[in-house]
């Protein structure tokens, strides 16, 4: 092997080796988070009733309208509600502090479909997945629950949930197809890799501080 060869191995083994690592970890996390909860995920005609619901929040199209995806959430739990599989629901997602007031439009969506106030709570500061299902068990008590997302979430969810002492099942909200599905999917792998890190490694700082 020539000098030169030899000087470029020296330079390439470190990235080699740095590679090789990020990869490990993304197949342990597609593992351990995509895969594992897999069983935890209940589908319609065999979702076990729970006391409470815990319905993840997400973006909205304007300070009065749920966007699609939460939209779907928040029927999928009035359903469940309505058929007397759950009592309570936890709506949990910003409040204004960060981004949006999702809260404000979840809560006046079910308000509106009839499920009476005293079986809504309401979490504002469940910026993210990580602070929403830490939250729901270290603010709430919430220690068995269903867990309401699309289903490209619901992994990552679950096994967020399941880390923070929640003995949690899945329900699948999608009733349409979305736009940017596939981006979502994708996007997964890097929060798969993220929720790892989180929960094992170093645990995150919320977003925003609320007094």
């Amino acid at each position: 092997m020539s000098r030169c060869s030899i000087a470029a191995w020296k330079i390439a083994a470190p990235f080699s080796a740095a590679a090789a690592m990020v990869m490990l970890l993304i197949e342990f996390a597609v593992l351990v988070i995509q895969i594992v909860p897999l069983s935890q995920i209940a589908f319609q005609g065999v979702i076990p009733p729970h006391r409470v619901a815990i319905v993840l929040g997400a973006s909205v199209k304007t300070p009065t309208e749920p966007s699609d995806a939460l939209d779907d959430r928040l029927k999928t739990a009035i359903e469940l509600y309505q058929a007397g599989q759950i009592q309570q629901i936890l709506l949990t997602g910003d409040g204004g502090a960060f981004r949006s007031n999702e809260i404000k439009v979840m809560k006046q969506v079910l308000l509106t479909a009839g499920i009476p106030d005293r079986a809504v709570s309401t979490d504002e500061e469940g910026f993210r997945t990580y602070e929403s299902c830490k939250r729901a068990h270290e603010i709430f008590g919430i220690t068995t629950a269903m867990v309401i997302t699309q289903r490209f979430h619901l992994a990552r969810s679950l096994f967020l949930c399941d880390s923070f002492g929640i003995e949690a099942i899945g329900v699948i909200a999608d009733k349409q197809p979305y736009r940017r599905r596939g981006f979502f999917a994708l996007r997964e792998l890097g929060a798969s890799v993220k929720a790892i890190i989180d929960v094992f490694l170093l645990a995150p700082k919320p977003p925003v501080e609320v007094d």
